[in-house]
């Protein structure tokens, strides 16, 4: 009996300590300074407004320059060959080209990935709906400088000759950047932000390339009845290309953007971006040195709430 006692009493002691222990109020988790919000992807396209550079600058981007084909250049003027031939809709002639198709838009296209947070307001301990820090990573497959030179030789009254000499020099870049916005209300169908940014990046396999040759045009008569008709026929008389390595070089970027963001549904947004950029790149082993350029860059991304 007493034994049958003292198990009742132990077993009533444990049942109320736990009772207690479930009415002892929560322990409070601090809330993190930072958040995260969203992930966006978004597609920038940069407008490269290079300098024109001689060859002798040119050649200063290239590891080794006595690897460049000699050729002499007193000759020759600063300027492109470039024209088509399309008969029913089909290229019958191009005149080569560098490596680096500075009219398409590929060239000018930055590729993004970015992680945005909120903030903590450490006074209310409350998120802040009107500010938010970006993060990200972004690839730059162009960035590239050019020193294209021509000559034109006259063979016969009928016959010209076209000879060029390009030099592209074109660095892929990988890079993280910072950005700090000031919005408005993000959960309204429409919200505009405003800020500033930085960015940082590498060089990857940097590399430089000549290209040169010669481009015919013969004029070409042809007489039908009592009519002569005159044509142009071009030939490429020959085409070289040799790429070598190029130095390495970092870029340096300040940056002032300004967003309009539409909400689709519920947690995907697409958004447009205008920046104005100030940069700088920087390369190594005593290779040229360029100022700031300002440029402009427009961005088109899909962002997604978390």
């Amino acid at each position: 009996m007493k034994i049958s006692f003292l198990i009742f009493i132990v077993i009533t002691a444990f049942t109320c300590a736990a009772r207690s222990q479930q009415n002892l109020p929560s322990p409070q988790v601090a809330p993190r300074t930072f958040k995260l919000e969203s992930i966006s992807a978004e597609l920038k396209f940069v407008s490269q407004d290079y300098t024109s550079l001689s060859f002798d600058q040119i050649s200063q981007f290239a590891k080794d320059p006595s690897q460049f084909t000699p050729i002499d250049l007193s000759d020759y003027h600063a300027g492109v060959i470039s024209f088509k031939i399309v008969e029913n809709g089909e290229v019958v002639f191009q005149s080569p080209t560098g490596p680096v198709d500075d009219n398409s838009i590929w060239s000018s296209i930055t590729y993004n990935v970015n992680a945005s947070f909120s903030m903590l307001n450490h006074k209310t301990n409350e998120y802040r709906t009107d500010r938010e820090l970006q993060f990200g990573l972004f690839y730059q497959p162009w960035r590239y400088h050019q020193s294209p030179y021509v000559r034109i030789d006259t063979i016969t009254s009928d016959s010209v000759h076209f000879n060029y000499a390009y030099y592209d020099e074109w660095t892929p870049m990988i890079g993280v950047q910072a950005a700090y916005f000031f919005r408005t209300n993000p959960d309204k169908w429409i919200s505009a932000y405003a800020g500033a940014g930085f960015a940082i990046a590498a060089s990857v396999h940097p590399q430089i390339a000549e290209t040169f040759g010669v481009i015919a045009a013969k004029e070409v008569f042809d007489t039908t009845a009592s009519s002569t008709f005159s044509s142009e026929t071009f030939y490429l008389l020959s085409n070289t290309q040799n790429i070598f390595p190029a130095k390495p070089s970092v870029l340096l970027e300040g940056k002032i953007p300004l967003r309009v963001n539409f909400r689709i549904s519920g947690k995907l947004s697409l958004f447009f971006q205008e920046e104005v950029v100030a940069s700088k790149q920087i390369y190594f082993q005593d290779a040229p040195s360029f100022d700031i350029k300002i440029s402009f860059a427009e961005s088109v991304g899909l962002k997604l709430k978390v």
